[in-house]
């Protein structure tokens, strides 16, 4: 079974942001309940990580602190919540550092003002606003000496590409632990829409890697699983806000939704199912058109010590794992 779970607490967004083909296209809304959200967590025996986030901003579900203070009962080790800031105020950011979370991920893509105006479609005005209420985040959050861990988030896309150094020094001088670029995987079906050019992807992410080293900021250029083997299929997944399953979210969950839902069928049905196991067999024989263009599954550092680990290192331990645990039975 999963130990990594995504919940997508609302699939709206009161964004548009220019490389979401999701949200350009949404037809009906969803908010997940809690009393859902309770349920959903005790399918799962075990849980080390769960993320609040989706194709919707989860703070617009009037329930998220409840979601949060139920998982912290459930005894959930790690939380992580991704937003894209715009419901930062007073009242939340103290409800955010009180609620006990691990990480919270801002996804606002740009400090520059024009390049933040062309992603969002907001003015250099929200742009600072945004700002500031990260550094009030930050102030409350050694203020209270929490161990909450803020993140700066950016989607690579033609954009952005070429100012990656600048949201890296813009975010030390924010004073946040961690800056988080994601690659842009696939929009409308056509990735060179809004796709940044991946020849120069490669050089790009390692001036950032030097330049995050010089000014001591930690720096994940890929979320999800470092590089190499993707492990999506098989400790991941993502459930909806209607509840339905998405096997993965490297790709565009719309392009990966149908193998259930998990408020009306088993989740051992659905995670053991012919579909699943069908996309299993694609992702280890390389068949996912989609998958090269992925953060999990295309190697833009390189074959590095990383990527060695997660195709090597890893299974390894899976195995003496499962065979200590026959032991003990």
């Amino acid at each position: 079974m999963p130990k990594i779970i995504m919940v997508e607490p609302t699939n709206a967004c009161n964004l548009k942001c220019a490389m979401c083909y999701v949200q350009q296209h949404i037809e009906e809304r969803h908010y997940l309940l809690l009393s859902d959200f309770q349920n959903i967590i005790c399918k799962f025996p075990k849980i080390r990580e769960l993320i609040f986030c989706g194709i919707g901003e989860p703070l617009l579900n009037k329930d998220i602190f409840g979601m949060i203070n139920a998982a912290k009962e459930k005894g959930i080790g790690f939380i992580n919540l991704i937003t894209n800031g715009k419901l930062l105020n007073e009242e939340v950011i103290h409800k955010i550092v009180g609620s006990g979370i691990n990480r919270i991920q801002i996804s606002l893509h740009s400090f520059d003002a024009k390049i933040f105006n062309e992603i969002r479609n907001e003015d250099a005005f929200k742009l600072e606003e945004l700002k500031l209420n990260i550094g009030r985040l930050v102030s409350l959050k050694k203020k209270t000496r929490s161990p909450l861990k803020v993140c700066c988030n950016a989607v690579i896309s033609k954009f952005n590409f070429k100012n990656l150094l600048e949201f890296i020094k813009e975010a030390k001088r924010l004073e946040v632990d961690r800056v988080e670029f994601i690659q842009m995987t696939t929009a409308s079906g056509n990735l060179k829409n809004v796709n940044a050019p991946l020849d120069s992807m490669r050089q790009s992410s390692q001036e950032a890697r030097r330049f995050a080293r010089k000014l001591k900021i930690e720096l994940g250029f890929l979320s999800g699983n470092d590089y190499g083997r993707c492990y999506q299929l098989w400790d991941f997944i993502m459930i909806h806000s209607d509840g339905n399953i998405s096997p993965c979210n490297g790709i565009f969950p719309t392009e990966n939704i149908g193998a259930g839902n998990i408020l009306a069928e088993p989740i051992e049905e659905i995670w053991n199912s012919p579909k699943y196991r069908e996309l299993r067999r694609l992702v280890r024989a390389g068949e996912l058109e989609y998958c090269r263009y992925c953060e999990s599954g295309y190697c833009l550092g390189g074959r590095d010590l990383r990527w060695f680990k997660n195709y090597y290192i890893r299974p390894l331990r899976r195995f003496f794992r499962y065979f200590k645990s026959l032991k003990s039975d």
